[in-house]
Protein backbone atom coordinates (compact mmCIF):
# COMPACT_ATOMS: atom_id res chain seq x y z
CA UNK A 1 0.00 0.00 0.00
CA UNK A 2 1.76 3.14 -1.21
CA UNK A 3 1.25 6.33 0.78
CA UNK A 4 2.90 9.69 1.37
CA UNK A 5 5.68 9.76 3.96
CA UNK A 6 4.04 12.72 5.70
CA UNK A 7 1.01 10.54 6.47
CA UNK A 8 3.03 7.96 8.41
CA UNK A 9 2.79 8.08 12.18
CA UNK A 10 4.42 5.54 14.49
CA UNK A 11 2.30 5.19 17.60
CA UNK A 12 4.48 2.89 19.66
CA UNK A 13 8.12 1.85 19.71
CA UNK A 14 10.91 2.68 17.30
CA UNK A 15 11.03 0.47 14.20
CA UNK A 16 14.48 -0.81 13.24
CA UNK A 17 15.85 -0.13 9.75
CA UNK A 18 17.01 -2.72 7.25
CA UNK A 19 19.07 -2.38 4.06
CA UNK A 20 19.38 -5.15 1.48
CA UNK A 21 21.69 -5.03 -1.55
CA UNK A 22 19.99 -6.70 -4.50
CA UNK A 23 21.91 -8.71 -7.16
CA UNK A 24 21.17 -6.02 -9.78
CA UNK A 25 22.80 -3.32 -7.60
CA UNK A 26 19.63 -1.77 -6.22
CA UNK A 27 19.30 -1.23 -2.48
CA UNK A 28 16.03 -1.99 -0.74
CA UNK A 29 15.39 -0.46 2.64
CA UNK A 30 12.57 -0.30 5.10
CA UNK A 31 11.54 -0.73 8.72
CA UNK A 32 10.67 -3.71 10.88
CA UNK A 33 9.53 -4.31 14.45
CA UNK A 34 12.62 -4.58 16.67
CA UNK A 35 10.73 -6.93 19.02
CA UNK A 36 9.19 -9.50 16.66
CA UNK A 37 11.04 -8.78 13.36
CA UNK A 38 7.79 -8.28 11.38
CA UNK A 39 8.39 -6.11 8.31
CA UNK A 40 6.31 -2.94 8.58
CA UNK A 41 7.03 -0.79 5.52
CA UNK A 42 9.44 -0.23 2.67
CA UNK A 43 11.22 3.05 1.94
CA UNK A 44 11.74 3.47 -1.83
CA UNK A 45 15.20 4.94 -2.41
CA UNK A 46 14.11 6.73 -5.62
CA UNK A 47 10.96 8.14 -4.01
CA UNK A 48 11.78 9.24 -0.45
CA UNK A 49 8.44 11.10 -0.20
CA UNK A 50 6.63 7.72 -0.19
CA UNK A 51 6.53 4.57 1.88
CA UNK A 52 5.11 1.13 1.07
CA UNK A 53 3.07 -0.13 3.99
CA UNK A 54 2.45 -3.84 4.54
CA UNK A 55 -1.36 -4.15 4.77
CA UNK A 56 -0.98 -7.28 6.91
CA UNK A 57 0.26 -5.06 9.73
CA UNK A 58 -3.17 -3.42 10.15
CA UNK A 59 -5.28 -4.41 13.16
CA UNK A 60 -8.31 -4.30 10.84
CA UNK A 61 -7.04 -5.16 7.33
CA UNK A 62 -10.54 -5.39 5.82
CA UNK A 63 -11.07 -1.71 6.61
CA UNK A 64 -8.61 -0.93 3.79
CA UNK A 65 -9.59 -3.08 0.78
CA UNK A 66 -7.56 -2.92 -2.45
CA UNK A 67 -8.73 -0.29 -4.91
CA UNK A 68 -6.41 -0.91 -7.85
CA UNK A 69 -3.98 -3.42 -9.32
CA UNK A 70 -0.34 -3.40 -10.41
CA UNK A 71 1.75 -5.97 -12.31
CA UNK A 72 -1.39 -7.24 -14.05
CA UNK A 73 0.60 -8.40 -17.08
CA UNK A 74 1.97 -11.34 -15.07
CA UNK A 75 -1.23 -12.17 -13.15
CA UNK A 76 -2.53 -15.72 -13.16
CA UNK A 77 -5.74 -16.19 -15.18
CA UNK A 78 -7.80 -16.81 -12.04
CA UNK A 79 -6.94 -13.45 -10.41
CA UNK A 80 -9.95 -11.18 -9.87
CA UNK A 81 -9.02 -7.54 -10.42
CA UNK A 82 -10.61 -4.59 -8.66
CA UNK A 83 -12.67 -1.97 -10.52
CA UNK A 84 -9.96 0.61 -9.87
CA UNK A 85 -6.89 1.61 -11.89
CA UNK A 86 -4.76 -1.12 -13.45
CA UNK A 87 -1.09 -1.05 -14.34
CA UNK A 88 0.50 -3.81 -16.42
CA UNK A 89 3.79 -3.33 -14.58
CA UNK A 90 5.35 -1.03 -12.03
CA UNK A 91 4.04 2.52 -12.65
CA UNK A 92 6.84 4.88 -13.65
CA UNK A 93 5.33 7.45 -11.31
CA UNK A 94 4.28 5.78 -8.04
CA UNK A 95 2.42 8.96 -7.13
CA UNK A 96 -0.10 7.91 -9.79
CA UNK A 97 -1.32 5.30 -7.29
CA UNK A 98 -1.54 7.86 -4.50
CA UNK A 99 -3.50 10.26 -6.73
CA UNK A 100 -5.84 7.46 -7.85
CA UNK A 101 -6.50 6.48 -4.23
CA UNK A 102 -7.08 10.10 -3.21
CA UNK A 103 -9.56 10.52 -6.06
CA UNK A 104 -11.42 7.41 -4.96
CA UNK A 105 -11.65 8.46 -1.31
CA UNK A 106 -12.75 12.03 -2.05
CA UNK A 107 -15.74 11.16 -4.22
Amino acid sequence: MIAKREDLETLQGEPARFLVSMPDGRVKCGRFCANCAARLWGEPVKFPQLFVLRPGTFDTPLAHPPFGDIWTRSACPWVAFTNGPRFEGQPEDPLALVRAWQGQTQT
